[in-house]
């Protein structure tokens, strides 16, 4: 994919109308400059503002003010919806972290269920 977009120093405004494939691959080589148009960080702000008074009002909003799946019938309360939202992007993070550097096997010793693997490392064969 690198060689079929070319990279470029041109400034990346978001306005939540215009990004193109192009505009998200030059910023993520390094190549553009990312900024928020004042008309977006307003419509950002005034739907920050809309949900807070929702909250406050007790309004219910699916994974803001409700739980999730099963629990969407349950109500959080104003002053846990922060933590709710905390935890969810937690839970969307997990398992992320270094990229996978190399091949990989699995095998399990004879005391483990078989449906929780090990993961190992190949060793080195000697004289390699």
């Amino acid at each position: 994919m690198k060689d079929l977009l070319p990279r470029t120093e041109l400034p990346l405004e978001l306005d939540g109308q215009s990004l193109r494939v192009e505009d998200v691959v030059a910023f993520a080589r390094g190549g553009a400059e990312c900024t928020l148009s004042g008309e977006a960080a307003a419509r950002i702000e005034a739907t920050r503002t809309l949900k807070q008074d929702l909250i406050s009002r007790e309004t219910p909003i699916y994974g803001v003010t409700t739980g999730f799946g099963d629990s969407a019938h349950r109500q959080i309360s104003p002053s846990k919806t922060a933590r709710l939202q905390q935890n969810m992007l937690r839970l969307l993070g997990a398992g992320t972290g270094r990229p996978w550097d190399g091949p990989r096997r699995r095998r399990r010793s004879s005391t483990e269920h078989p449906r929780s693997p090990r993961v190992w490392e190949p060793r080195a064969s000697p004289g390699r």
